[in-house]
């Protein structure tokens, strides 16, 4: 018989310390949803090296990256404020 699994993504920054704070909410998201599986999904970058990092945490299945936008405007060229780009 075929039990079907939940899945859950998480998006987290490329950063090891901005991923490193995601990482913190994880056990109780995967507690509030009863899922079988998380996947940490890492937005690429040109600094790649969080994978190992976040793999290590025995509450993530798997992690990969992937080009996603962080902030909706970053698409027209970036995400600015009245104080400039962040």
């Amino acid at each position: 018989m075929f039990t079907a699994r939940k899945r859950v993504r998480v998006a987290v920054p490329p950063g090891i310390g901005d991923s490193l704070w995601s990482m913190t909410k994880i056990p109780h998201l995967r507690e509030i949803e009863s899922t079988d599986h998380v996947e940490v999904v890492v937005r690429s970058s040109d600094l790649n090296r969080s994978l190992d990092f976040l793999a290590s945490f025995d509450f993530v299945d798997s992690v990969c990256y992937e080009q996603f936008d962080i902030h909706p405007n970053e698409a027209k060229g970036g995400a600015y404020s009245k104080e400039g780009p962040y």
